[in-house]
């Protein structure tokens, strides 16, 4: 495999150009100028020259964190708070410091000016902040300070691509880069794959909107999202909680299971099941993927927004996927679980049809076991991030199959599901967008009855 490294020429950097030197089987260190700097290009290789690459704070990445427009842009285009010029002195500011979407330390600054390590536990929106901020930049490494501001609310102050560090967060980064030499040669082993694909329920006479919670229980198999209608204490999503599997084809066949379960509590022909980006205004429905055995870091995390969101993207209704993305379904969108899993969250409800289910789930599965070897990281161009928010669907078609399809193509894991995933590229070559209108009940087979809907509960 070969990991490459761009790192600042100083005291670390040339350490850990020592390091690689020192324990990789070969190791080629380049020097460069880049905004007034000269940084460090190291490039290290153990075992095959082919397979499993990965790279820390690509060239993109440090253009878009050192370019003020370029940050700017990308924290504009994802909401990231940001403090502004000539904002008053912080009431509370910490640095977090980021390895591939994992918090090494956190620490706070107190009035002598002097730093104090905390507890992440203590500061959730601070840590999950710096890794978003510095994941949309593309760094998978950086120290990230972030600031309560005089209106109580956290911001990203600045962002610093080759912090200096303690001896003992250097042997952090070290063993970590140790662990990715003996386990990513070996990634292809079985993912498990589960999900919480959401849906909403709509009156088939007159199209308004009607709350799940008048149906579903809040948990269980088939249940509500948290989320609640205004000033109400109803639900109006519903979601299913499938059986996961190590099979995409049978956890499809699970989610018919959920869905014929959630069909006998609500058997009622005049209401519509719909899903999709946004059956409603104001509420979104999403196509909510889980993973584990596989280790969760950003590099997995950038080729599920790359080869699974940026395909999909190119099949939804372009008007309510836009307004999904003014809330919902943004890049790099994920919580962990207390399982030791991941949930990727960016895409919308492919619970549209059978068929649009299973290809993405088969597709999720093959990205998950082979992200390693997935080389595009087109994400990484405040260019790319802009027309993905607004829906420029022709300027990511050549791309993608011109670029990702033939590369997936190629993968082992893709020849296992071959069909689905076949049948998924043909839509989009034939430029089809799945049929958010219809009620899915019916490409799913489900019959429901021709009986009246209950009186819905005060």
């Amino acid at each position: 495999m070969k990991i490459r490294f761009f790192i600042l020429k100083d005291q670390m950097g040339n350490q850990l150009s020592e390091y690689f030197q020192n324990h990789w089987e070969e190791c080629q260190t380049q020097e460069f100028l880049f905004a007034q700097n000269t940084w460090l290009d190291i490039h290290g290789r153990s075992g095959l020259k082919e397979g499993a690459e990965y790279t820390f704070n690509a060239p993109e990445a440090l253009k878009n964190a050192l370019m003020e427009g370029n940050k700017q842009e990308i924290f504009r285009l994802n909401r990231i708070p940001v403090s502004r010029v000539g904002e008053e002195e912080p009431l509370r500011s910490l640095e977090a410091l980021i390895l591939d979407q994992k918090l090494l330390f956190l620490r706070m600054q107190q009035d002598n000016g002097k730093f104090k390590y905390v507890k992440p536990a203590s500061y959730p929106m601070v840590s999950d902040l710096a890794k978003r901020a510095a994941y949309l930049l593309g760094l998978d490494f950086a120290l990230v300070q972030v600031v309560m501001n005089r209106q109580r609310r956290y911001v990203v102050r600045k962002i610093n691509p080759a912090p200096k560090m303690r001896e003992k967060d250097f042997l952090t980064l070290t063993r970590y880069i140790e662990k990715l030499k003996q386990t990513l040669p070996n990634t292809g082993g079985e993912v498990l794959l589960g999900a919480d694909p959401e849906f909403m329920l709509a009156n088939g006479r007159n199209g308004k909107m009607m709350f799940a919670s008048d149906f579903f229980p809040r948990l269980g198999r088939v249940g509500c999202d948290d989320i609640r209608s205004r000033n109400q204490q109803k639900r109006p999503v519903a979601e299913i909680r499938p059986d996961p599997d190590y099979s995409p084809v049978k956890l499809t066949e699970n989610i018919f299971l959920a869905l014929r379960e959630a069909e006998q509590m609500a058997p009622y022909r005049s209401v519509k099941w719909l899903a999709g980006s946004q059956p409603f205004n104001s509420f979104s429905t999403g196509g909510h993927v889980h993973f584990s055995q596989v280790a969760f870091n950003g590099h997995l995390l950038r080729a599920l927004d790359v080869y699974a969101a940026l395909p999909l993207f190119l099949i939804e209704v372009p008007e309510s996927a836009a307004a999904r993305r003014k809330r919902y379904g943004m890049l790099g969108d994920y919580r962990l679980k207390n399982y030791g899993g991941f949930e990727y969250r960016t895409l919308a409800s492919w619970l549209v049809s059978p068929e649009w289910t299973q290809s993405v789930l088969c597709l999720c599965k093959v990205i998950a076991e082979s992200y390693p070897v997935l080389k595009s990281q087109i994400f990484l161009s405040v260019e790319n991030q802009r027309a993905f928010y607004r829906g420029e669907r022709e300027l990511f078609r050549e791309i993608v199959l011109e670029e990702l399809y033939p590369e997936l193509r190629q993968l082992k894991a893709y020849e296992v599901y071959e069909e689905p995933l076949e049948w998924f590229f043909k839509q989009i070559k034939n430029q089809k967008r799945w049929n958010e209108k219809s009620d899915i009940r019916i490409s799913w087979g489900l019959r429901p009855a021709n009986i009246r809907p209950r009186r819905a509960r005060s």
